[in-house]
């Protein structure tokens, strides 16, 4: 029997015990899933394994009030979501930056949270992400591209127009 029929008979007899014991069925069979999905994006093992959690939590709540006809594809696109939102959250492109006093040595203190806000300003937030990936992080263009489902053509393209668009504003003093 499919863990949907399960989990929908369950349900029907709101016995709270076969309903936990769906529900861990469930998590043991999606519970690597969901990670792997998390971990294309997040690196963080700490972060990934809390973002696993939040998806099984909110599954936990919603599967009381609606009917999941494909409960694999249901936590597959609520663990890309969570993603989306823990980055979004996190700005993740910025998060492990900070403010430092005199970076450098450059008098005026702008630090790499403000040098990304600066740069944000000309480019998009993929240009930026891609910027900081490879240049801070030291990601290959192909690195990236698999991160993002994209060509590591279009991954390089994109880096190095996002540095001629920074050149030309710092050569206008506009940054």
């Amino acid at each position: 029997m499919s863990l949907e029929k399960k989990l929908a008979r369950a349900l029907q007899t709101n016995n709270h015990s076969k309903i936990e014991k769906v529900f861990e069925e469930i998590y043991y069979e999606y519970g690597k899933l969901v990670g792997f999905v998390i971990s294309k994006y997040v690196h963080n093992k700490a972060d990934v394994e809390e973002l696993v959690n939040d998806v099984f939590l909110a599954f936990s709540k919603v599967m009381f009030n609606t009917e999941i006809s494909n409960i694999k594809r249901y936590l597959a696109v609520s663990a890309k979501n969570a993603t989306v939102n823990f980055l979004r959250r996190k700005k993740i492109e910025c998060e492990e930056f900070s403010y430092v006093e005199n970076y450098d040595g450059y008098g005026d203190g702008l630090g790499y949270y403000d040098i990304a806000r600066e740069m944000q300003k000309c480019l998009s937030i993929d240009e930026l992400n891609t910027v900081f990936l490879h240049i801070v992080y030291g990601y290959s263009f192909t690195e990236i591209a698999k991160s993002i489902s994209r060509p590591p053509s279009s991954v390089s393209s994109q880096y190095h127009r996002a540095i001629k668009k920074l050149k030309s504003k710092v050569n206008k003093n506009e940054i």
